[in-house]
């Protein structure tokens, strides 16, 4: 039996040393990807996904959110640009994680009020109100109770916070009222 057990043993190190090397190589190019993008080198950003060396769908380890993240909180005039080029290379924006490409949208726009052309686009093009993150919240719902992060600003987040309903209500048929359908 222990004549069997260590070639065994063996051949799972090496599995597991193999699988291991493959992650590390890709997470290195994704991670490339993610530092291109928070330094808003976009074209290098492309060109890591153009030569598959990096995912675009791919869920940065540390933040839980896809590159697509990154061009949405974007404070660069490229930020559109940049959604709307991840888009065309397939970017998913109804992904499993923690923070959604709509849910980061509508934060900044709650915040900041300076994206609002972000989320019709991502709206447009298929982004999901109803979706929900990793930890079972939505976008809407995440919208309808995120609280005010100066408390002076009150009214203007909830009036920023009534567009962005509003929004939903016509571009993805939700009830305006505050419930889901």
């Amino acid at each position: 039996m222990k004549k069997l057990l260590m070639p065994v043993m063996a051949l799972l190190l090496i599995i597991q040393s193999s699988y291991l090397l493959a992650a590390a190589h890709g997470d290195d190019s994704f991670e490339q990807a993610t530092e291109a993008a928070y330094g808003d080198e976009w074209k290098k950003v492309y060109e890591l996904i153009d030569g598959r060396k990096a995912d675009v769908n791919e869920l940065y380890r540390l933040s839980d959110v896809p590159l697509i993240g990154n061009a949405i909180s974007s404070s660069s005039p490229t930020g559109p640009e940049a959604v709307q080029e991840l888009l065309n290379r397939g970017a998913r924006l109804n992904i499993k994680a923690k923070q959604l490409p709509l849910m980061i949208a509508s934060t900044r726009y709650l915040d900041r009020g300076d994206n609002l052309p972000i989320i019709e686009l991502l709206l447009q093009s298929g982004a999901e109100p109803h979706f929900v993150n990793t930890e079972g919240v939505s976008t809407f719902n995440y919208v309808c109770r995120k609280p005010p992060r100066d408390s002076a600003k009150q009214a203007t987040h909830s009036a920023r916070k009534q567009e962005l309903i509003k929004l939903f209500e016509q571009k993805a048929g939700i009830n305006i009222k505050g419930s889901e359908e």
